[in-house]
């Protein structure tokens, strides 16, 4: 049967930079198999981290590419010992910038990458305000924040996502751009 959509609402794709989709509230009747395993994972981490010690490595960039030797070795299966962010490591960041030609308007802090991701097959941008927290706070557990920037494509080698050239564009300094004539771009465009 055809329910009506009184109580929907369309977001735009121009007025909030997205794609269109729809928002509706759904109530929900019983827990589900899935959240039942949820719960359990939920109460083994409690577990687990009411029994690791307080003083794990902060998040700073010398340890952000290496795994802690401090954290335990007996993790509950499906756990995580390091799901927040941390810094990425300034040497990672130099060449990434050189590479793209990011101007010094955006510093190496502002990227972050899970702790738990030892590759960082994807970095995170946060504004300066929420990387001097995190700089200021360093037992503070961020455990989701920014917005995914650039993602692993072979060693060493990051390429942007799409949200982060919408991010970071500005930011580049046109060592990248590539300038196409009209007939160039016609060119390009009517080739099969």
């Amino acid at each position: 049967p055809h329910q009506p959509l009184d109580r929907c609402v369309r977001l735009l794709p121009h007025v909030s930079h997205t794609g269109g989709f729809f928002v509706a509230v759904l109530q929900k009747t019983h827990a589900s198999d899935t959240d039942l395993k949820e719960a359990r994972k939920r109460k083994l981490r409690e577990e687990y981290y009411a029994r690791v010690p307080q003083d794990l490595p902060s998040g700073d960039a010398s340890s952000a590419g290496a795994a802690s030797t401090d954290v335990p070795t007996t993790v509950p299966m499906n756990l995580s010992s390091s799901e927040h962010f941390v810094l990425v490591p300034t040497e990672i960041m130099d060449h990434i910038r050189r590479f793209y030609g990011i101007d010094e308007s955006i510093c190496n802090e502002q990227f972050c990458c899970r702790a738990s991701d030892h590759r960082m097959q994807s970095i995170h941008m946060v504004s300066a305000e929420v990387s001097a927290m995190m700089r200021a706070n360093p037992k503070l557990r961020v455990l989701a924040v920014g917005t995914r920037v650039l993602q692993l494509h072979s060693e060493r080698n990051y390429r942007w996502t799409q949200e982060g050239i919408d991010v970071l564009w500005q930011a580049l300094d046109g060592s990248r751009f590539v300038s196409l004539t009209e007939a160039c771009l016609r060119l390009v465009l009517e080739a099969p």
